[in-house]
């Protein structure tokens, strides 16, 4: 696995590669925090506010319980819905009028909520960054993990996706920095052969 950085630039929608350099070596960078702003180090932006209401007993998995969870940012608040099933049952957007606004965290949806597509994107929120929405897939593959990148106002539509290698059971991102309309991402990037190349050698 080699360290892979990547400018990418949106065009009509569209996340499309803009460089691509690989560095021949592990990605080196000191551990990075996931999720929504755990600490100083997070790539990602830290929300104004997270929450957790407790729904009940889980209907999929005994003893577990059924959760919602919010964290809200300026301008959106991003809401899951897990019933302690492999990925959120649900992973939708609330857009927000003002940054003071602090709807209730529930598992009803309101006027105006966009709810990821699960046909589209299914898995789990990771975090947000200059109004990107970022999720990672509902498993982990070869040791590595995918990971997709949505506007955050328009979750609906997937402008970029790829598979990371993991580092004790997370996705790092070395860099996740935004520059106008041009998004740049370093990761450890994991290649998903379609055969085995341990196997297959030079034919795979």
């Amino acid at each position: 696995m080699t360290s892979l950085s990547r400018e990418l630039i949106e065009t009509e929608g569209v996340m499309r590669p803009w460089v691509a350099a690989v560095v021949l070596a592990l990605l080196a960078c000191p551990p990075l925090a996931q999720g929504a702003g755990a600490d100083d180090t997070s790539p990602f932006d830290r929300p104004l506010q997270t929450r957790r209401v407790t729904l009940g007993p889980s209907p999929n998995t005994p003893g577990q319980q059924s959760v919602v969870r919010c964290s809200t940012y300026a301008g959106f608040m991003v809401k899951e819905i897990d019933t302690a099933e492999v990925g959120d049952d649900q992973i939708s957007v609330l857009p927000l009028q003002s940054a003071a606004e602090r709807p209730a965290c529930q598992a009803a949806n309101r006027p105006g909520e966009k709810i990821v597509p699960n046909d589209i994107w299914g898995g789990y929120f990771l975090g947000v960054r200059a109004g990107y929405l970022f999720l990672s897939a509902e498993d982990g593959v070869n040791g590595g993990m995918g990971f997709a990148v949505m506007r955050g106002e328009a979750p609906t539509r997937l402008l970029f996706q790829d598979l990371a290698a993991l580092d004790h059971d997370r996705i790092r991102f070395g860099v996740i920095s935004v520059e106008g309309d041009r998004l740049r991402l370093r990761y450890t990037r994991l290649y998903a052969a379609p055969c085995s190349v341990q196997t297959g050698g030079a034919t795979c």
